[in-house]
């Protein structure tokens, strides 16, 4: 379903009844990352990502509290770049291989 993420109506329209939604939208860059590096925030969405994975880390360091996972019945605290199976790409999900 394609639709305007600015019209209220239709994204509410596309996720009725929907359980998860996983958002893979994004730009090239010229630089591979790594899970590892220190995060660098470009904008809000970047500083609200990078406070989630913090958030998360904390949890499971000091609770052992996993964060949300959709099938991985064994996650500990998993930082994963969500991305399609492209032969050129500037991410390395290499710590994320548990995940299957």
């Amino acid at each position: 379903m394609l639709a305007d993420l600015a019209d209220g109506a239709a994204v509410n329209a596309m996720v009725q009844g929907v359980d998860a939604i996983v958002h893979l939208g994004g730009y090239s860059e010229s630089q591979t990352l790594a899970a590892d590096m220190p995060p660098r925030p470009d904008g809000f969405y970047g500083v609200s990502k990078a406070f989630g994975e913090d958030l998360s880390r904390f949890y499971f360091d000091r609770y052992s509290i996993e964060t949300a996972c959709l099938t991985t019945p064994v996650l500990g605290h998993s930082i994963i770049f969500g991305m399609s199976n492209n032969a050129v790409t500037w991410w390395n999900n290499e710590q994320a291989r548990h995940v299957g």
